[in-house]
């Protein structure tokens, strides 16, 4: 993936630069430096909110491991899309009227995680997503799954109840949460057009490391820079949530930092939570394993 960049470095300086592919979302990721304390505080926010939480996976405990150490990525405006007519944008603000409308402060990254169980083979499983959130409000984020068994995902229709009516183990699914101002959900229901999320390449950027904290401690993991897309993906809101507005359009593109998570359970990945998760997700939880997961109760958003 960072060939293409190497190479040009290697040519003729005289040479006409290229011209790169005009993204065809409305947003597109940025690479910006962080502020002095920026990323300590936002992985202490996490680890103590459960910021990176949503839908049952449990990012939060990792949040060292997710987000690098030199710069992040935030949610920008695409200068080359254009807007069909009555379009529904994905973006972090509400204007007067109630409508989403594009602004600044929203950040993402990317995730990969290869969750093997030895005890019954047909608990592997490997998911390729994408998280993002408000800056100013810990409980405002969205995330979306795509399940593939390699590190890279194929434009992927997007219908959260037909991944888990899957066992997440095909398709994609997901959402977005709000709970300042009234608890609100947007479920990714199929609607939107194409309506489809895809990771077109993984770069690994570290060696793998041991995990030593959250819910996949004892496994491996790894730096990654994915390159994303979410191609209007339609998010309807939940019947209750108290948030405008009733539906919107998920539409992302570009390169994110995030990092690669490979647990095998019982060992080394010495965890069963990564499983308890899937179970959560679909609210099959008993009390008893209930009581294991380390974050509020199965389904709670936070």
């Amino acid at each position: 993936m960072v060939l293409p960049f190497l190479l040009a470095a290697c040519t003729d300086p005289a040479a006409p630069e290229p011209e790169l592919p005009k993204p065809t979302t409305q947003f597109i990721t940025q690479a910006r430096a962080w502020l002095p304390g920026e990323r300590a505080a936002l992985i202490a926010r996490a680890q103590r909110t459960g910021q990176f939480d949503v839908l049952g996976v449990n990012l939060s405990d990792n949040a060292g491991d997710l987000l690098p150490l030199d710069s992040v990525y935030e949610i920008v405006a695409n200068p080359y899309w254009v807007a069909p007519l009555a379009a529904s944008p994905f973006g972090p603000l509400f204007s007067l009227s109630g409508v989403r409308v594009p602004g600044a402060g929203w950040t993402t990254f990317g995730f990969d995680i290869h969750i093997v169980n030895t005890n019954q083979a047909n608990d592997t499983f490997d998911w390729l997503g994408a998280l993002w959130f408000n800056n100013a409000d810990s409980t405002w984020k969205g995330m979306l799954l795509g399940a593939s068994a390699a590190t890279t995902l194929p434009a992927t229709f997007v219908n959260t109840a037909a991944f888990d009516a899957g066992n997440a183990k095909s398709g994609a699914g997901g959402g977005e949460v709000k709970v300042t101002g009234g608890l609100t959900a947007w479920i990714a229901d199929g609607t939107g057009a194409p309506n489809q999320f895809s990771v077109s390449s993984e770069a690994f950027l570290s060696a793998a490391a041991t995990v030593t904290t959250g819910p996949y401690l004892g496994g491996l993991r790894r730096t990654v820079l994915m390159n994303i897309n979410i191609n209007n993906v339609g998010l309807t809101r939940v019947p209750g949530g108290l948030q405008a507005p009733p539906t919107q359009t998920a539409s992302l593109s570009g390169f994110v930092f995030g990092a690669e998570f490979n647990c095998v359970f019982p060992s080394p990945c010495t965890t069963n939570v990564p499983l308890l998760a899937e179970a959560a997700r679909r609210g099959r939880l008993t009390a008893a394993q209930r009581a294991q997961l380390p974050w509020e109760a199965a389904g709670a958003v936070r």
